[in-house]
């Protein structure tokens, strides 16, 4: 069992060199939670900044869905010098009044907090991911968007789910680094996405150079059955 009452007295805890302008009973009988993330990155990587959205997110939603008339969690904005905008959780850790932290047992503590420290040591000690459908949705989108940013100034990015699409088809893992743009030209071709520089121009003249890499790359990834006309094209 978790100890409630040592992590109530530590989100009741004000920080030092703390600025706080908010609700008059913070730090009495409210606190915060440790549920937060940075809408800005903070300083994280990519992956974990989208992990801190999914749990925030997931996690907020959650907590309405057990406790739908509460008014002891509520979502707010902050400001830190080093990682930015902070959007965090603050609960009310105590539900007896006047609240006394000197004489604190678990009785004392409100059924919301207890249910986000539960979350919150899970998280810490048995797994990262609150909502692993959610995060791996957020997470795929992610690296959509820094496909499409990514691609080659020829191709129309306006056909980016067909070329996006056609490049999974064929075996290809765009989620991460290492799609060449000869591949893009090659999955543009083959959808019928031509730009306006004509990616078919491309294609062959690309193919011509390298006649031993395409059957290569066309035997190891590509599926579509309309490609090897292209090969066999030259």
């Amino acid at each position: 069992m978790n100890d409630y009452v040592e992590m109530a007295k530590e989100a009741l805890t004000r920080p030092s060199d703390f600025g706080w302008h908010g609700r008059d009973d913070m730090f009495e009988s409210w606190g915060f939670t440790g549920v937060s993330w940075y809408p800005n990155g903070g300083g994280l990587d990519e992956v974990e900044s989208i992990l801190k959205q999914s749990n925030f997110i997931c996690i907020k939603q959650f907590l309405e869905g057990k406790f739908p008339d509460s008014e002891n969690i509520e979502e707010i904005g902050m400001n830190h010098w080093a990682a930015g905008n902070v959007d965090t959780l603050i609960c009310k850790v105590i539900n007896v009044d006047p609240p006394d932290q000197n004489n604190l047992d678990e009785d004392d503590i409100s059924d919301e907090f207890k249910e986000i420290v539960d979350i919150v040591v899970s998280l810490r000690d048995d797994y990262p991911i609150f909502n692993e459908e959610d995060f791996s949705e957020r997470e795929s989108q992610f690296h959509y968007e820094c496909f499409v940013d990514n691609l080659p100034f020829e191709v129309d990015k306006t056909k980016a789910d067909i070329i996006h699409g056609e490049l999974i088809d064929s075996g290809f893992d765009v989620n991460y680094d290492g799609i060449h743009n000869d591949d893009i030209f090659i999955a543009a071709y083959a959808a019928g996405a031509e730009d306006h520089k004509n990616c078919g121009e491309e294609w062959e003249a690309w193919e011509f150079l390298n006649p031993s890499e395409v059957t290569k790359r066309y035997q190891n990834n590509w599926k579509n059955a309309g490609q090897m006309e292209l090969v066999n094209a030259a």
